[in-house]
C-alpha cells in the first residue's frame, strides 16, 4: 500500500495525546479522552497504511467509528462503514480480488480529504474539552 497521506497534528493534539497515554495507566479515561486517542491513532493508521489494514487492526473498530461519530466526523464514519467488507476478506491487501481492489481504490480516493477534515473536527472538539 502506497502512502495515503501523512498527517500533522498540531502541538496542543500532541501534548494532549501524550497527557492522555500517561493518565491512561493511571486511571480509566473518560469516553471524551479515548475519542481523542482512538481518532488520533486512527488517522495516523489508515493514513500511512489505510482502509483495509485498518479492518485487520487490533483496534476496537466500534470503538473507533463512534469516536469519530463523537468528534463529528461523520464523513470519516462513512468512509469506514463503506470499507467494513475488508474485515471478511483476504488479510493480505495483495489477495484481494480485481473487483475488490478497486472498489476500496474508490474509497479511499476520498480518504486524503476526510483524513484533513477530520484533524479540523478534532481541534473544534478540543476547543470545548477540558480534560486532563
Amino acid at each position: 500500500m502506497t502512502l495515503i497521506r501523512e498527517i500533522e497534528f498540531s502541538d496542543d493534539i500532541v501534548i494532549l495525546v501524550d497527557e492522555l497515554e500517561t493518565a491512561s495507566s493511571e486511571r480509566t479515561l473518560s469516553r471524551d479522552e479515548r475519542a481523542i486517542l482512538d481518532v488520533v491513532d486512527t488517522i495516523e493508521l489508515v493514513g500511512r497504511e489505510g482502509l483495509h489494514e485498518f479492518w485487520h487492526s487490533s483496534l476496537s473498530h466500534e470503538q473507533v467509528i463512534n469516536s469519530f461519530d463523537l468528534i463529528g466526523a461523520s464523513q470519516m464514519v462513512d468512509l469506514f462503514n463503506g470499507s467494513q467488507w475488508c474485515c471478511s476478506c483476504a488479510s493480505d491487501r495483495g489477495q484481494l480480488t480485481e473487483v475488490e481492489t478497486n472498489h476500496l481504490s474508490e474509497i479511499e480516493e476520498d480518504l486524503d480529504g476526510e483524513l484533513s477534515e477530520a484533524v479540523e473536527l478534532l481541534e473544534e472538539f478540543l476547543e470545548d474539552f477540558e480534560g486532563v
